[in-house]
């Protein structure tokens, strides 16, 4: 068996190679860009993140002073004379 390659076919098979170079350079592009946009994704995760716990802590602060106040509150009702003290 014989092949003879005609030039016209191996200017088919360069051009090939030429797109799948130019496909290949163009999926890793996109995955180049992918990685920038999940790290920016990745980086404002972390900063919600933090800005919730910062959220929360200053809740729970808020809440702890709530509590103080009620219980002086509650603590004056029960006993009236002890704001004398404080007021004097």
């Amino acid at each position: 068996m014989v092949f003879l390659f005609d030039p016209f076919d191996l200017r088919l098979i360069a051009a090939r190679q030429a797109q799948l170079e130019e496909l290949r350079q163009k999926r890793l592009e996109r995955e180049a860009e992918h990685e920038r946009i999940m790290e920016g994704i990745r980086i404002e995760t972390e900063k919600i993140i933090a800005e919730r716990l910062v959220y929360e802590k200053r809740t729970a602060e808020l809440q702890l002073e709530v509590d103080e106040m009620q219980r002086k509150h509650e603590e004056l009702r029960v006993n009236p004379e002890s704001s004398r003290g404080v007021e004097a």
